[in-house]
């Protein structure tokens, strides 16, 4: 079986485009963490070495590894990410509720099943949505 990177998964299912073509990109972490989890669980498509790991989350399958792999993906130049959605009044009455050191924390929240952290947006950011975009070199890469 041909053996895949996270990281070209990830840049290839970001250059999807059903219609042919470059895609536009996918709104959302976790939008883009289900895709992907969806591939892995339905489709097999197992990247190599250790995958994503994902683990159950409040919002449906999570990986920290994403996480790493888009801030690298970026730093190389073949993506970006773009914020689409900020807080709504009652996002925003939340988050001037939160202490200094709520909003200046990792985002990391214990899980009640077995004490593992996950990390992830720290709360100041918490609200926005995040649209990742292939740039010129990633569209060539793919």
């Amino acid at each position: 079986m041909p053996e895949i990177s996270k990281h070209a998964l990830t840049l290839i299912l970001l250059g999807l485009d059903p219609d042919g073509g470059i895609a536009e990109g996918i709104g959302g972490i976790t939008r883009l963490q289900k895709y992907l989890f969806l591939l892995e669980k339905e489709e097999h498509v197992l990247p190599s070495g250790q995958g994503f790991e994902f683990k159950a989350y409040k919002a449906g399958p999570y990986s920290s590894k994403l996480y790493d792999d888009l801030e690298f993906l970026e730093n190389l130049g073949f993506i970006k990410s773009e914020i689409t959605a900020t807080a709504t009044d009652a996002e925003v009455a939340e988050i001037e509720d939160l202490s200094f050191d709520d909003l200046m924390g990792d985002g990391a929240d214990k899980d009640e099943t077995d004490g593992v952290l996950f990390d992830g947006f720290g709360a100041s950011d918490a609200y926005h949505e995040h649209r990742f975009i292939l740039t010129q070199r990633g569209r060539i890469k793919v």
